[in-house]
């Protein structure tokens, strides 16, 4: 009897902490949701100004607060537009880390560590799926029809616009090295095997001359799997 009372006492304990952790992560969630929108809403505000129908990025305002910005990412529904960062030795940081550097678990949109720049013939660019459609949220929608396939990657220098031309939902286990991609017949294999497991398909043809941007996030129809979105430069 005293056993059991011991059980259903341990029982009770796991089930209150298993609700606290429950509980301490959706505030948590919350709390950086709110913080991480409020972050990119002061860089919309301080750097950015509208043209007509381009942007105009004030990049030393952006390099004050992170010197590894690179570019200012804006789809053609808007709802994408957020500056670029490119680490230094790996992909992980800012996963977990703003624009500004503090921690956050909606981190930033943020270039492959192995890509030089966007002047490489094959880009992969990493941003969160959320629920709220902040950072890369919006590429659901390339699971059904989009509203939009143009984004513009505004440069200190140039703007470059690629289109959408594919999207598919991959295995996250699937390596993927920027630098193993520089021969054209590498990147059609990507791009047949992209199609292979499309979503989303306009039918293009990949051509020897085309330069590809990969937008990547994470999906959850299976366990450890990710929404490429794949786009070809139009230099400008």
């Amino acid at each position: 009897m005293k056993r059991q009372k011991i059980l259903i006492n341990l029982i009770i304990l796991l089930v209150a902490i298993f609700f606290a952790y429950q509980v301490f992560s959706y505030i948590k969630i919350e709390d950086d949701k709110e913080k991480s929108s409020e972050i990119y809403r002061q860089l919309d505000r301080n750097s950015l100004k509208k043209d007509n129908k381009d942007l105009i990025v004030d990049f030393s305002y952006l390099k004050n607060i992170n010197p590894q910005v690179i570019a200012w990412i804006y789809s053609g529904d808007g709802r994408i537009s957020y500056p670029i960062v490119k680490p230094k030795d790996d992909n992980f940081t800012y996963l977990k880390t703003a624009f500004n550097g503090t921690k956050n678990i909606f981190g930033s949109i943020f270039m492959d560590y192995r890509n030089d720049s966007f002047d490489d013939d094959f880009i992969m660019i990493y941003g969160h799926m959320t629920k709220n459609e902040t950072m890369f949220g919006s590429l659901n929608t390339f699971k059904n029809k989009p509203s939009y396939k143009d984004f513009d990657f505004y440069r200190e220098d140039s703007k470059l616009r690629t289109e959408a031309v594919m999207a598919g939902i991959i295995s996250g286990d699937n390596y993927i090295n920027p630098k193993d991609y520089k021969n054209f017949d590498k990147r059609k294999e990507f791009f047949d095997f992209i199609r292979k497991n499309a979503v989303f398909d306009t039918g293009y043809e990949l051509k020897e001359s085309d330069e590809i941007v990969n937008l990547v996030t994470c999906s959850y129809e299976r366990k450890n799997s990710r929404l490429v979105v794949v786009t070809v430069k139009n230099n400008m």
